[in-house]
């Protein structure tokens, strides 16, 4: 295990941005909130009852929030973040009307992916509950272009117009990782594209008189322009939209280097590009998705994390770990959060 340095102290979310790092980019308002927490928990846990170790069902302990139930999955991992000193939950669905990331959604157990109106409403009174900024992931690639009319549909109909004014610690992230899947555009054209699609939902959004915050990432994936360039230019009439990207460091992709100081270097090197969005379209960054990929994880993806984390804390920009959920290679309740997340530096207190 690598020994944790301590990391420089950032203003909680209640106190004031301005004594933070700002490098002029945080405008949104005297309390502009710093995400920190971990997502990849399906609007389903609300249903599922999961044994730490066992995968079991388990039959306790009581609900704090719903009397005479059994606490949920997304409870007893909202009650951990808590524990932990982390204020943000990434709440992923994908859109029941489209067939996402291959998957044949006529299976039962595969329906539990997808969005659920029943299920983001227990998920956001858990969130009330516990006072944790909900990050609301449609975890979606290509469907914005390919879908652009169902996708604004979904978004328009099902969600803002009857949920804008639930709770005001919601955070639209209108797509996961957004595609443009039209090998003829070049890559400056893609990103107009991809700014266009935005545009449209922020003006959808705002039009309905929505005030939450917005989460709009860069083009996913590779692209030969810088990658500063990577994101579009985005009107906010409010200015509550951060810039995101999502961050991993594949050992498939980093044979040769697979190491401590090459990973730390791979950290720094993408905090730099963050600091450099930030810089040039005069918004906030943060990440909605960053982690450790390789099982079992070893010191040089813990080093990775761990720069990471300390860097996103001392410049005080917003991170979302992946994943917590019950759900993948073999884990159960609290997902990663109980492996490598037991590793990595929390919260400044």
């Amino acid at each position: 295990m690598l020994l944790l340095s301590i990391c420089p102290p950032v203003l909680p979310i209640s106190e004031t941005s301005s004594g933070i790092r700002s490098y002029g980019v945080i405008q949104l308002s005297a309390r502009t909130p710093l995400f920190r927490g971990w997502g990849g928990v399906r609007l389903n846990e609300v249903t599922r009852y999961t044994e730490p170790l066992t995968g079991n069902k388990r039959t306790e302990p009581l609900s704090e929030v719903f009397p005479g139930e059994i606490a949920s999955d997304v409870e007893m991992t909202m009650r951990q973040l808590k524990v932990r000193g982390y204020n943000a939950i990434r709440a992923y669905f994908e859109d029941p009307r489209q067939e996402l990331n291959h998957r044949n959604l006529t299976i039962p157990w595969e329906r539990y992916w997808v969005w659920n109106s029943e299920w983001f409403e227990k998920f956001v009174e858990l969130g009330r509950y516990y006072d944790l900024w909900v990050i609301c992931d449609y975890h979606g690639y290509e469907q914005p272009y390919e879908h652009e009319d169902d996708w604004i549909s979904l978004w328009r109909d099902n969600i803002i117009t009857p949920y804008k004014d639930i709770y005001e610690k919601l955070v639209w992230e209108p797509c996961n990782e957004p595609l443009i899947t039209n090998d003829t555009l070049t890559e400056k054209e893609k990103v107009a594209e991809l700014g266009r699609l935005y545009q449209r939902w922020i003006n959808m959004d705002r039009g309905l008189g929505d005030t939450h915050f917005i989460v709009a990432s860069g083009k996913c994936f590779w692209s030969s322009l810088p990658k500063e360039d990577w994101y579009p230019i985005l009107n906010d009439p409010l200015n509550k939209t951060f810039l995101n990207y999502h961050f991993y460091y594949f050992k498939s992709s980093h044979e040769a280097e697979w190491n401590v100081p090459a990973a730390q270097a791979y950290a720094d090197f993408w905090t730099d590009v963050a600091l450099r969005v930030q810089q040039k379209y005069n918004k906030p960054f943060m990440t909605t998705e960053t982690g450790i990929t390789e099982v079992p994880y070893d010191e040089v993806g813990l080093a990775f994390m761990t720069r990471l984390i300390e860097n996103f804390h001392r410049e005080g920009m917003g991170y979302l770990l992946w994943h917590a959920g019950d759900w993948a290679g073999g884990l159960v309740l609290y997902g990663m959060m109980n492996t490598w997340g037991n590793d990595i530096p929390l919260p400044p207190t």
